[in-house]
Formats: C-alpha cells, structure tokens, sequence
C-alpha cells in the first residue's frame, strides 16, 4: 500500500491501535484519503463480524458496515481526537445505531386487531 508521507505511514505502523487510529484520523482531517483507507482497510474485517452477528445476512452486514464508514468519514471534522477512546468502540457504536434503525424501519411493529376489541369490552 502506498502513501502520501512516507514517515508518517511508518511512525504510524509502530504505534498503538488506538494512537494509530486518532493519527489517521487527524491525516484524514487534513485531506489525505490514503490515511481514512488505511482505517477501512483495518477495522473493516472486525466491525463486519460485529454486525454480521447482529443482523444475521450477509447483504445487510456489507450495508451496515459501508454506511458505518461513510458516517465516520463525514464526521471527520467533529471527531475529537484528544479525548482517550478506543477506535472499535466509536465505529461499532455508529454500527449499533445504524443496526437498531435497520430493525426499526425493517420489522415494524404490528398490534393484533383482537387487543383492540378486547380493550373496548366493558367488565364490570
């Protein structure tokens, strides 16, 4: 994989995920796309497992994970990197929002006629 800054990519490979992922993301923040590659390339595989866990088809994992990046990658700007977090909890917190709004819109809520006919029966 090639990159933009040379020692960056290097200094970058010999540190912590966490520390790796906020200096990615701060090179992302500044323009280089190489670097928000290089987060995809390396929290892809353990956010689709994730995902795939709580959704159980493969389809719907590959969306969820896709629109997880996408979320991240238009939050960039926001993204407070000074503040200790670990990089899978924030990605996987977007993919569980994204995962609870899949079944919401997917599996709505239906109520059986029958409770409503039971409700307006007058016991006394």
């Amino acid at each position: 994989m090639s990159c933009n800054i040379n020692f960056s990519c290097t200094y970058i490979i010999m540190i912590s995920k966490s520390d790796r992922f906020k200096k990615l993301i701060e090179m992302a923040k500044n323009g280089d796309a190489s670097a928000f590659s290089m987060v995809y390339t390396e929290f892809f595989t353990p956010l689709y497992r994730y995902v795939l866990y709580k959704v159980c088809e493969t389809s719907v994992a590959e969306d969820i994970t896709q629109m997880t990046f996408v979320k991240t990658y238009e939050k960039l700007s926001r993204l407070d990197t000074s503040k200790e977090y670990s990089p899978l909890a924030y990605l996987y917190k977007i993919a569980s929002n994204l995962i609870i709004d899949y079944y919401r819109d997917a599996h709505p809520v239906v109520l059986d006629p029958s409770y409503e006919i039971a409700s307006q029966i007058n016991i006394e």
